[in-house]
């Protein structure tokens, strides 16, 4: 059995046992898809404990801590198109949600060698997840209760490259900016966790290390997740290079 497929049955396993917020589907000859959710923590600014069972990351100077997921692959597609498709059921403006995820992208492309994200592009009506070489950002109704927002990956495992990546925000939450309404779910916010799993980065569930961008849970008024930790800053450059 090769290493993909022994890490893609650990997670199988481990995902019926202690239902974490990650899962591997399409395990096809070609391709892995990988979904990322950000889960709601009601309690949120008194951290709490991700499932039992996970693997901690690994910690360095400083409390720098990250965890990749494929420490083995790839990300092809930088510097990324994306494609922000804006209609949402609260009508939030246009220039509001494209706006948030510009800020959200910059503050990865600014502390890398590599520009990340090379232009972003309102697109009109609605759209899914789905594998179509669209680097998509988008409104949903994701089924699960509890989830935020969900990254999905794809990944080409004979060429070791990650190849798309989409992000959904469950529209089951009310969405805006909570330096303004601290009642609100922070688009900017989310949107930067969000894309730490586009570029390759995993959760953290530490709960000391809370204060981290790629923190896996958040909730109503968190703009924490706005500025980039020193772990977030040592994963993201681990990459793609230091400025």
């Amino acid at each position: 059995m090769s290493n993909l497929r022994k890490i893609i049955a650990v997670v199988l396993i481990a995902t019926f046992l202690v239902s974490i917020p990650l899962t591997v589907l399409n395990t096809d000859a070609d391709v892995v898809e990988v979904v990322f959710t950000v889960e709601y923590d009601e309690s949120y600014g008194k951290p709490v404990d991700g499932p039992p069972g996970l693997v901690k990351p690994p910690k360095y100077d400083d409390g720098d801590a990250y965890k990749i997921w494929f420490n083995r692959y790839t990300v092809s597609y930088v510097p990324m198109d994306m494609v922000v498709y804006t209609e949402n059921p609260q009508d939030l403006p246009e220039n509001f949600v494209l706006t948030a995820v510009n800020s959200a992208t910059g503050a990865w492309d600014s502390v890398t060698a590599e520009t990340l994200i090379k232009s972003k592009t309102s697109g009109s009506g609605t759209a899914s997840v789905v594998r179509n070489d669209e680097n998509a950002v988008l409104f949903g109704n994701y089924p699960t209760t509890g989830v935020i927002a969900v990254a999905t990956v794809w990944i080409d495992r004979r060429s070791k490259q990650l190849l798309e990546c989409d992000i959904m925000f469950d529209t089951d939450w009310t969405w805006g900016d909570a330096t303004v309404d601290s009642s609100v779910m922070d688009l900017q916010n989310i949107a930067t966790h969000e894309l730490g799993h586009c570029f390759n980065l995993a959760d953290i569930y530490d709960s000391s290390l809370s204060y981290l961008t790629m923190y896996g849970y958040s909730g109503y008024g968190d703009v924490e997740k706005r500025t980039l930790a020193d772990g977030d800053i040592a994963g993201i450059q681990s990459l793609f290079g230091v400025t």
